[in-house]
């Protein structure tokens, strides 16, 4: 057996690519923050005798959901991207999950719109510190995440190799909106 041959059967080739190894280091942190915000709201939540406070402007739920729907199809097409045969084919369909990503955040900046204008502001006490917080926490995966795609998407070379760990980034970041949702919206 050559030099090589011995270098090459002493390192196996690792179980989790290593793009997604540090997608999901990365995640695992920052499930932990989100963790600690969430676990904020249900503390302050509980303790409150009336929540959110009176004369809170109503959330719009509809418009919300419509936000966590536009993340599932996102998330639906980040998956496709991944596995796409071809470049052009996964290029598209980073592309969509692009445009799906920038919807959301447009209609998240419609409702932080609105709830802003009828008084909900992050100074207006623990609700909407914790909504905003939340809100924001999020919104800033978001916008890691597109800007992230814009780069693979206008590189100009095949990056399918080094988006390897995006799905699964932008699987957390659907789930933690769902989480989000659940919490400020339904319950």
């Amino acid at each position: 057996m050559s030099g090589e041959a011995a270098s090459l059967s002493r390192h196996p080739r690792p179980i989790i690519p290593n793009a997604q190894l540090g997608t999901l280091l990365f995640i695992g942190s920052e499930t932990v923050l989100v963790a600690c915000l969430i676990s904020t709201y249900i503390v302050l939540r509980l303790a409150a005798p009336a929540w959110p406070p009176p004369g809170t402007p109503t959330l719009h739920i509809g418009l919300a959901a419509f936000a966590a729907w536009v993340l599932i199809v996102s998330a639906i097409t980040a998956r496709v991207s991944n596995s796409a045969k071809s470049l052009g084919a996964a290029r598209s369909s980073l592309f969509a999950t692009l445009i799906f990503g920038i919807v959301f955040l447009a209609l998240q900046t419609v409702e932080l719109r609105r709830l802003f204008d009828r008084g909900l502001t992050p100074e207006s006490g623990a609700f909407g510190a914790l909504f905003y917080g939340l809100i924001g926490i999020h919104a800033l995966h978001v916008i890691g995440g597109l800007l992230f795609m814009t780069v693979l998407i206008f590189s100009g070379a095949d990056f399918r190799g080094r988006a390897e760990g995006l799905p699964l980034y932008w699987y957390f970041v659907t789930t933690a909106w769902l989480a989000l949702f659940g919490i400020l919206y339904i319950v």
